[in-house]
């Protein structure tokens, strides 16, 4: 039963995907649509300006532009109708194949999957880091919120996730960009490794999260106090059951009821909590990498916004949503390991 519920959640995460990069080709083949005519007008007029048709008769110069047009038309594929153009590009995004960048080297080709794959590989470093750290903290803090409820730590903390909880990520960055970058300069700003760079891969690690702490601390200031809340919450429900009243009945710690009871009771909607703040964090918090000049998918979205790169945006599109909808089949899949009470063949 579980196996089935499997592959149809599968495949109707993968339907899901392709659908809504379908809608990304649809809605921005009318930019690169655009942008390519613009394309095409231009050799066509600097082919026409050139010495090559210095010598060509005034009454052949239609033929030859026409030529010339159609030729530049077939070069970005514009010659082909418009439905085949925009399968071909949804086809291409499904496929990651996004053409190639400028390269210095122009004779050596340089693919922009291998550019978002490098920024993929610095974003997950980042986010999954940031997001295993702060969710340790704010499911320790809000299991210390319900085991100590209406103490003095119980409501210093809820001050502390009424004030940060609402606070904007980029505001905390900035602030810690003044303290530890321009009054007392402790940690480089723009930098992400030592030079030369280390070869060992503990000691590399380790200096690269050096290099990551002022971004790392943004996110774990933001991320820890709606965690902390949200488990808080959740535990002081949990330990209101009548099983946990039993559990203390029979004599058992109350270390032991909070983790293998309490807790474990709570697992779904904490992993679910978890998870999700992953997934939106590779949505919501890219702009951190902004802010800190940090080469991953944030900054590269950024600057293909900038630069009117339509195959750049389009390409970290395609990586955001593919992660994202990764992470929910995923969550939806581990549901039953968690909560053996799921039945997946009810409808």
């Amino acid at each position: 039963m579980y196996l089935r519920f499997a592959i149809k959640r599968i495949f109707w995460g993968l339907m899901s995907y392709v659908f809504i990069i379908s809608m990304y080709s649809c809605i921005l083949n009318v930019k690169i649509e655009t942008t390519a005519w613009a394309d095409v007008d231009m050799m066509v007029q600097g082919y026409m300006m050139s010495d090559a048709v210095r010598n060509v008769p005034p009454e052949q110069f239609p033929k030859v532009k026409a030529e010339v047009t159609e030729t530049a038309k077939a070069a970005y594929g514009l010659d082909k109708p418009l439905y085949e153009r925009i399968i071909n590009r949804i086809k291409d995004a499904l496929l990651f194949n996004f053409g190639n960048i400028r390269a210095e080297d122009r004779d050596k080709p340089n693919p922009l999957k291998s550019q978002l794959m490098m920024a993929f590989e610095k974003t997950m470093k980042l986010f999954v880091f940031s997001t295993i750290i702060s969710f340790w903290l704010g499911l320790t803090i809000g299991k210390l919120k319900a085991v100590y409820r209406s103490s003095p730590f119980d409501r210093t903390t809820s001050i502390l996730t009424f004030f940060f909880y609402g606070t904007p990520s980029w505001w905390i960055a900035n602030i810690l960009i003044y303290i530890f970058v321009y009054s007392n300069r402790w940690i480089p700003f723009g930098e992400f490794h030592s030079v030369p760079i280390i070869r060992n891969p503990i000691l590399n690690f380790l200096d690269s999260m050096y290099y990551l702490t002022l971004p790392i601390l943004t996110l774990i200031i933001t991320g820890i106090w709606g965690t902390a809340y949200i488990v808080k919450n959740i535990l002081l429900t949990n330990l209101e059951e009548d099983y946990i009243m039993s559990a203390r009945a029979r004599g058992i710690q109350e270390k032991r009821v909070i983790h293998d009871h309490a807790l474990r009771s709570a697992a779904p909607p904490i992993v679910t909590m978890a998870l999700t703040a992953l997934a939106t964090a590779f949505t919501g918090d890219i702009i951190i990498e902004i802010i800190f000049v940090y080469p991953g998918l944030g900054l590269m979205l950024w600057n293909a916004i900038r630069g009117n790169n339509i195959h750049g945006m389009m390409a970290v599109l395609c990586c955001i949503t593919l992660i994202y909808s990764a992470i929910l089949i995923i969550l939806d899949l581990i549901y039953g390991f968690l909560d053996p009470r799921i039945n997946y063949g009810r409808k």
